[in-house]
């Protein structure tokens, strides 16, 4: 329906007009929502009822016809306007004109040719809705077309941050983001980590974002970069100076106390700053930075901000591990999975502490694995590298760790009575493997967790030999080897087998061999 009103300070004259259009209204659609005496009336009647169409009038006391035109024109440019006047007046046709009406109805009209103006009118208003509409499409074709390419630009720049390829510092950016950010001359970058990125988006980079998009500082565009997965997400902050820098880690400090503070989640939240980088090829250098820096956070902290100091991570030997690897070697990867699940956060620690415990327990693992003490399916931890160097959630962390562990299988599983024969194969596999290696009965003892007495007696009853004899046996056995094909001095063959030095060295072998080093090599080359 198409909505009109009429203003006409005569009675008769407004229900004859009303009448003539009665009499067509509903073929074409028409609707009355109200009549005016007066052009202020009119105003009032217009601001409420909203029509489309106005049949006004030209000669009203008050405020006549064409100063109604005019303040029409002004704040309701995109009603249809129909003019109606009892005078060939040429002012009042120039007010008409300049109000751009869609008719001009002469005193006395008839029924067809109100029909014909209101169907002009009618045509007007079909035709601004088919441009408008028009426009809004072409308006949402190009935020569409904008938002693609920004679409396009960020993930550019993400595959930057994240790998390494250089598609951002050479790329032609068509988004007005993207331009934006390969303008910028000198800025930093912030690298979020969320456990529970849909709950933390209150407390995330996006309102950091906010906060220093307010200073004066940072007036310049903030560029907002999803990670290619939820829990990461990127920003980077344009500078002005290097001393921004030092407001941005100020700003960002103050910030993550507070949202610690209101924070009602168990989320765990890690945001670090890079260095001032200079141009978008060093976004993947400030990546690295800020993972650096987030390493160096307490892994028992829930909100953590780290900046780039350059500094090497420290790593020492986890204890654990051999305790881990030998409840392995012995059938008990469930046991071992709940005691990883006890010792791997038990202490404080930062980031890269926690890291290297893992990759010291996996690599132990396969290191069994290579002297088939341990059996592992063919792509076991195959994504460990990635798992453990992308990841801040220490529940998420043990749990892929003890999956890993309960994926292992020992060749020598058993129970009772041939638990000692697992034992002396074990043994017997770790001196053939380690001979060179500074050895002892109570150094093999802790390493498979049983009391030494015990170790030797039940190695001495499968084996016929204590644990010393078959320790040097290997180890002459080498000697003899790189005697046989080597030039080597006794001194460096002596350190080879794991004797501290020659003399050691040549006691043993001509105690085993009845002859001394020397003499056996001549012997082998005549």
């Amino acid at each position: 329906m198409y909505s009109y009103v009429i203003v006409d300070d005569e009675p008769l004259i407004r229900s004859g007009i009303r009448s003539k259009i009665d009499s067509f209204a509903e073929s074409l659609g028409l609707l009355c929502v109200g009549e005016a005496n007066n052009g202020r009336e009119a105003l009032a009647l217009i601001a409420e009822r909203d029509p489309q169409i106005i049949v006004t009038d030209m000669r009203m006391p008050g405020v006549d016809g064409r100063e109604l035109l005019a303040l029409l024109k002004q704040s309701y440019s995109d009603k249809q306007m129909i003019v109606v006047s009892g005078y060939k007046d040429y002012e009042y046709m120039m007010g008409a004109i300049e109000a751009q009406v869609a008719g001009y109805l002469l005193k006395p009209f008839s029924r067809e040719e109100v029909q014909a103006v209101m169907a002009k009118a009618i045509e007007a208003i079909e035709a601004a809705a088919a441009s408008k509409g028009l426009r809004e499409k072409l308006d949402d074709m190009q935020a569409e077309q904008e938002r693609l390419h920004e679409q396009y630009d960020l993930e550019l720049c993400r595959v930057q941050i994240e790998s390494g390829r250089h598609g951002a510092a050479s790329a032609e950016f068509q988004s007005h983001r993207g331009r934006a950010l390969q303008s910028i001359k000198r800025y930093m970058l912030l690298s979020q980590y969320a456990t529970d990125a849909q709950n933390a988006q209150r407390t995330d980079l996006r309102r950091l974002a906010e906060l220093l998009q307010e200073q004066q500082e940072f007036s310049s565009e903030l560029a907002l970069i999803p990670g290619s997965v939820e829990a990461w997400l990127y920003l980077v902050v344009p500078l002005n100076s290097l001393d921004d820098s030092e407001r941005v880690h100020k700003l960002a400090k103050q910030w993550m106390m507070g949202a610690h503070v209101d924070d009602k989640t168990e989320s765990r939240l890690l945001i670090a700053a890079s260095l001032p980088k200079r141009d978008l090829g060093q976004l993947h250098e400030a990546y690295l930075e800020c993972r650096s820096a987030m390493d160096a956070c307490s892994a028992d902290t829930m909100y953590g901000y780290g900046s780039y100091e350059r500094q090497p991570a420290k790593s020492e030997r986890w204890e654990e591990t051999d305790r881990l690897v030998y409840l392995l070697e012995s059938g008990s990867a469930d046991k071992a999975a709940k005691e990883l699940d006890d010792a791997l956060f038990r202490d404080a620690m930062t980031w890269s502490e926690a890291k290297s415990r893992c990759r010291q327990l996996i690599e132990a693992i396969m290191n069994a694995a290579r002297q088939e003490l341990l059996l592992a399916p063919h792509d076991w931890a195959k994504n460990a590298d990635v798992i453990i160097d992308e990841g801040y959630d220490s529940r998420r962390l043990s749990e892929y760790m003890q999956e890993l562990l309960q994926a292992i299988e020992s060749p020598l599983r058993s129970s009772g009575a041939d638990s000692s024969h697992s034992l002396v194969r074990k043994l017997q596999s770790y001196i053939e493997a380690h001979y060179h290696e500074d050895l002892s009965l109570q150094k093999l003892a802790q390493r498979f967790f049983v009391n030494a007495s015990y170790c030797s007696y039940i190695f001495k009853e499968k084996t016929g030999m204590n644990l010393s004899e078959f320790l040097s046996a290997k180890r002459i056995a080498k000697a003899k080897e790189l005697l046989e094909r080597t030039d080597y001095p006794l001194d460096r063959i002596a350190r080879l087998v794991g004797y501290s030095n020659d003399k050691y060295l040549i006691r043993i072998f001509k105690k085993s061999t009845g002859d001394t080093p020397q003499a056996y090599r001549q012997s082998r080359r005549r």
